[in-house]
């Protein structure tokens, strides 16, 4: 199973993302801010395994099962 996260590559990616869905960089910025999402690969669990969504910027995590 595949889940996405809140986790992106980096800025630019997060404000692309997010500018696509009718986000202003303000409102993001206060995502950012308030932890809502973040930049940098998420902490893994044991079995689970790191991808980055093409196109988005945005980490996702697999489940071994």
């Amino acid at each position: 199973m595949l889940r996405g996260t809140n986790c992106f590559k980096d800025r630019f990616s997060l404000i692309h993302y997010y500018c696509k869905q009718g986000f202003g960089v303000e409102e993001i910025n206060e995502k950012l801010e308030c932890g809502a999402v973040k930049i940098g690969k998420p902490k893994l669990k044991d079995g689970e395994t790191l991808e980055l969504i093409p196109g988005e910027g945005r980490y996702a995590i697999r489940d071994k099962n």
